[in-house]
């Protein structure tokens, strides 16, 4: 009987080449426990609102965004959401904030 052992699935994960086509090494990220558990207990950046904030990070983590106190601002998930939603520069204009200089 021939051997019917279901294939893995295929990874979604990407692997970023360089010019040689060799896999380069992805950074491990270092995060700063105490500044976001301090962003944690500030209140919403958006003036009037009254959740509780999450940190959120204006240069993605992704993209190389670091746990500082000049990339890590506090956002509740309403506003965290609608930053992502509408794009930071919409919301910045929107609110009036200059985190983007």
């Amino acid at each position: 009987m021939p051997d019917v052992t279901p294939l893995p699935k295929p990874t979604r994960k990407r692997t970023r080449l360089d010019m040689s086509g060799l896999a380069l090494a992805k950074k491990a990220r270092v995060k700063n426990r105490a500044v976001l558990e301090e962003i944690k207990q500030q209140p919403c950046s958006i003036p009037g609102c009254p959740h509780p904030a999450d940190p959120s990070h204006i240069k993605t983590v992704g993209a190389g965004g670091a746990d500082t106190g000049d990339n890590v601002k506090p956002l509740c998930r309403l506003h965290h959401t609608e930053w992502h939603t509408i794009g930071r520069i919409t919301f910045c204009r929107k609110y009036g904030l200059d985190w983007l200089k």
